[in-house]
């Protein structure tokens, strides 16, 4: 049983609808970024101070915000559809399962938080980079990627994308670079970013994965620069079964790296194969962060108890960085998905 049709869409949590179809996300562009948590030059209509955004290739760890889980579902996901969000709201991760469906959270803050737009799309994966190039907005990032065979025929084998963008006019997210590489030149391609001032943001299989009758090929990789910013990034790249990957990302953090970057690598679905984390820090801040994985039961038509996992995780600090489903395609009540958080 594959696990995308074992779970509808689930509206499990109190929150916003993300049922509001938008079109293509407008150019915007500007001068200076707004720093994680400052105030942006505006009010709402009480006139209490807006909240800028953060540095959204960050994935919002660190950045003193009061997040809270606001909705859980997988619309515009598994098939031609494209769906998306406006209002103060934002996402970051998809559920990997190569399956694809995918399952995601939407996040709110405490804090005043200025309005953002957000994007999920699902579509044929030959026309992947062709649509994220039209989909382009300056003042956002591709936050998740994953792609999978949804079984039917069409839309048979497709990809998911999260995107989102700030609605502010002072920032901008240039340069856009992507990329196409094999496993083993992840690692350069991101180090060469870094230290262009470029993150890692989001990655997936370029092509079919080994199981559904293609082969392990190359990676799918987006990165994003930012106006204004004058650091130049270091990175590490963990390529590591999901047995293992814990341990990976428990060491990625002691260094102060935090996972910009968090997807498969094509060898395997339902979390089999290998996963692909790029972590990404200031040179030479080594500060260490933490990792914390809760892996929760699958459980058809569930998402509050997940939810419940996760806004425990958020109290703790913890912003969501990635999810990982890793029930060998069974959703049957057994602790089988990973909700990964950093702090």
């Amino acid at each position: 049983m594959k696990v995308a049709y074992a779970r509808p869409r689930l509206r499990g949590m109190v929150g916003i609808s993300v049922a509001v179809s938008i079109g293509v996300l407008a150019c915007g562009g500007g001068g200076g970024a707004a720093g994680p948590g400052g105030l942006d030059a505006g009010a709402d209509g009480g006139g209490a101070p807006v909240v800028a955004a953060p540095d959204l290739r960050f994935k919002w760890v660190g950045t003193g915000f009061t997040l809270k889980a606001a909705e859980f579902t997988n619309a515009g996901t598994g098939g031609p559809s494209q769906t998306g969000i406006h209002g103060q709201q934002f996402w970051s991760a998809l559920n990997l399962t190569g399956e694809g469906s995918s399952d995601y959270f939407l996040f709110k803050t405490v804090e005043n938080l200025e309005t953002m737009t957000g994007v999920v799309i699902s579509a044929p994966l030959a026309g992947m980079e062709k649509d994220l190039d039209g989909l382009r907005d300056r003042r956002g990032i591709t936050t998740s990627l994953d792609s999978g065979d949804f079984g039917v025929d069409p839309p048979g084998y497709v990809y998911n994308a999260l995107l989102i963008r700030t609605d502010s006019a002072t920032v901008s997210y240039d340069p856009f670079v992507r990329g196409a590489v094999g496993p083993e030149s992840i690692g350069p391609w991101a180090a060469q970013q870094g230290s262009q001032g470029n993150v890692v943001t989001a990655l997936c299989p370029a092509a079919r994965d080994a199981d559904a009758g293609g082969g392990a090929g190359l990676v799918y990789l987006t990165a994003f620069g930012r106006v204004g910013d004058t650091a130049t990034y270091e990175t590490q790249v963990a390529i590591s079964p999901y047995a293992a990957l814990g341990a990976q990302l428990d060491a990625m953090a002691a260094g102060g790296y935090v996972v910009t970057a968090l997807g498969r690598d094509g060898t395997g679905r339902d979390g089999a194969g290998n996963f692909v984390a790029v972590g990404t820090r200031v040179a030479g801040q080594t500060s260490p962060r933490a990792i914390k994985i809760v892996d929760v039961p699958c459980i058809t038509g569930g998402g509050a108890s997940t939810g419940t996992a996760l806004e425990a995780l958020l109290a703790d600090g913890y912003a969501l960085v990635g999810e990982i489903f890793h029930g060998a395609g069974q959703c049957d009540g057994t602790p089988s998905w990973a909700l990964i958080g950093e702090r």
